[in-house]
């Protein structure tokens, strides 16, 4: 014996001239014809090429040499049909069926078919099998051409007998299955029969080869795989599911019976490309539903090779259950299951199934101002406002760029209620951010799966202004003594300074005036033209009711200027020339409104 995918090979006939071969099945282990059976095969007819001969049949038979039936006399028999000689007969094996796999065109025998390899069945033990006239020909029944056999491939034979119809029916390859009723009392005259290969060599030759894939009455078992959604336990076989989705699969075996338990049995999946196995998942489970974890070693490659326990009527039913990640794919895609449970004395795999994973619809995003400009001042915040949609992820992540800079998070895993609903969204960027000059603000989304959106782009431009950054809220001239003549008071203390601020990118004049909004009063009692300051040019302003001009400047400078710099308690700043005969005791306030202009250069 040889190996084959680590099955065991049998080979009916070595690449020698001359050779016959068989291999049957025991005694014990007989085809049960009352029962439906299925048995699968695998044949190799050596590497000759056109040179080939002879070839291999598959034989049921109850002959009265049971498991050492076989028939010797030239390649054409094949070990199983009568004399090539015409008017002979009775050296075939008897009460059988063969179906023959030809791999040599006998000119007389072969007759009635094509100068090809060829394949067909009928009975050796029955005289109209055999055609005598002008030398012995073979009748062939449901001739079929699979193409030059010895081409050092292998290929399936699956062989499938329903016991109320008595209806057998093969499939070599991919060529379409062939159905036929037996009169078993008629052909086998009995329910038991012996089942195997026989082969043969003439002139030429060719090496045959077997591979018992499932032998009928063995193992009896049944199977299934199903893949449920994780989080909701439902199967989603022949549906759909979404991208980024947690599935499990559920490989299922249940031992029935049969002449031997099951042995040294092997899960083989290649699971599809478009699957990321979760690590840690894969586990055996018992029929009392106790769980055995599985060594992720088992893996390789989305393949999966793990060992089951050896079953039999005590130890019936087991599961390999492992959890997976459906991948983003750009089209749905059908992902298509199946596996192979292969042990020592039996091998059968589930039947496919399907299901399909849709594409992942990408995010996009709708920015207001989309592609236009904004314009802000200095100190002022950026609001970036637009809406969002996505119509399969549970939740997206929304971003925005400054200037291609680093993603800035705008929210993360925001949560999608509506799938498929546009969702509106806001952001304020801080005015500190923001200096002054043009500047490009970009906003994407991207998915729970890492799909990134459209991208949408605005610009901000942030211009200078010409401002009074900081103005005095108290202006204190201190507690006085009203003396008999007219006295100056000077500015005593004043809790902010002047400034102006000259943000502007292309700086320019201005020109700062004040004004009394309000008199300084107290009740009736009006001081009249009694407030006067210095300008920056060291003259004097009685401020009045009437805007005067208190300073200016062709300003090229950024820095702010404080017109309040030298202002102290000795002049030079602010003072009040009281009369004594205008006042009378008790609290004077007024109030200064300050002005600031943009002027022609001067």
């Amino acid at each position: 014996m040889c190996k084959k995918k680590d099955y065991d090979i049998v080979q009916i006939t070595a690449n020698e001239s001359n050779k016959v071969g068989t291999i049957w099945s025991t005694e014990l282990n007989k085809m049960d014809l009352t029962k439906d059976f299925e048995a699968k095969m695998h044949l190799y007819f050596g590497n000759e090429g056109g040179n080939a001969g002879d070839g291999m049949a598959f034989v049921i038979q109850n002959d009265p040499n049971g498991n050492n039936a076989y028939q010797n006399g030239g390649g054409a028999r094949m070990a199983v049909w009568d004399a090539t000689q015409q008017n002979i007969f009775g050296l075939g094996i008897n009460n059988s069926l063969a179906l023959e796999f030809d791999t040599f065109y006998n000119s007389t025998w072969d007759r009635a078919v094509e100068n090809k390899n060829h394949i067909a069945w009928n009975y050796p033990g029955v005289r109209n099998t055999y055609e005598d006239k002008g030398g012995r020909a073979l009748r062939h029944k449901d001739v079929q051409y699979p193409g030059n056999l010895s081409n050092d491939q292998w290929y399936p034979l699956t062989v499938n007998w329903t016991a109320g119809s008595k209806t057998l029916k093969y499939q070599f390859s991919d060529l379409p299955p062939i159905s036929t009723i037996v009169d078993t009392a008629e052909i086998f005259k009995s329910d038991t029969v012996y089942w195997g290969f026989t082969g043969s060599t003439g002139a030429s030759k060719e090496m045959n080869r077997v591979v018992f894939e499932k032998v009928p009455g063995l193992v009896e078992e049944e199977n299934s795989l199903d893949v449920v959604e994780t989080k909701s336990g439902e199967s989603i076989i022949g549906k759909t599911t979404n991208s980024g989705e947690k599935l499990t699969y559920k490989i299922k075996t249940n031992y029935l019976g049969g002449k031997q338990d099951w042995k040294e049995i092997m899960l083989n999946m290649k699971v599809n490309s478009n699957l990321d196995y979760i690590p840690n998942s894969l586990k055996l489970i018992d029929k009392n539903g106790s769980m055995t974890e599985l060594d992720d070693n088992n893996w390789n490659d989305n393949n999966i090779t793990t060992p089951l326990n050896n079953m039999d009527k005590s130890n019936n039913i087991q599961e390999i259950q492992f959890d997976v990640i459906t991948k983003k794919v750009a089209t749905d895609t059908t992902i298509t299951n199946d596996a192979e449970l292969a042990g020592q004395n039996y091998i059968t795999s589930t039947a496919s199934n399907s299901f399909i994973v849709k594409s992942n619809n990408i995010p996009t995003v709708t920015l207001d101002n989309a592609n236009e400009e904004v314009t802000l001042s200095t100190n002022q915040d950026f609001e970036i406002k637009g809406t969002w949609l996505d119509p399969d992820s549970p939740s997206v992540d929304l971003y925005y760029t400054f200037d291609n800079g680093a993603a800035q998070p705008i929210q993360e895993d925001m949560v999608n209620d509506e799938m498929g609903s546009t969702q509106a969204f806001k952001y304020k960027i801080p005015a500190n951010l923001l200096s002054i000059g043009k500047h490009e603000v970009t906003v994407f989304a991207v998915d729970n799966l890492g799909a990134k959106s459209n991208i949408e782009k605005m610009t901000v431009q942030v211009i200078g202004e010409l401002t009074l950054s900081s103005i005095p809220d108290q202006l204190d001239f201190g507690n006085v003594i009203i003396s008999g003549i007219p006295e100056e008071y000077w500015l005593q203390n004043f809790d902010k300074p002047l400034i102006v601020s000259d943000t502007r990118e292309v700086k320019g004049s201005w020109q700062l005036n004040a004004r009394l909004s309000e008199p300084i009063a107290n009740g009736d009692s009006v001081l009249q033209d009694a407030l006067s300051l210095y300008r920056t040019d060291g003259s004097q302003a009685v401020l009045t009711e009437d805007f005067v001009p208190i300073a200016e400047q062709l300003n090229t400078s950024a820095e702010d200027q404080d017109i309040s710099k030298d202002w102290d308690k000795d002049g030079k700043s602010m003072k009040l020339m009281i009369d004594s005969g205008q006042v009378k005791v008790g609290n004077y306030r007024g109030e200064i409104e300050w002005q600031l202009q943009d002027t022609p250069d001067i």
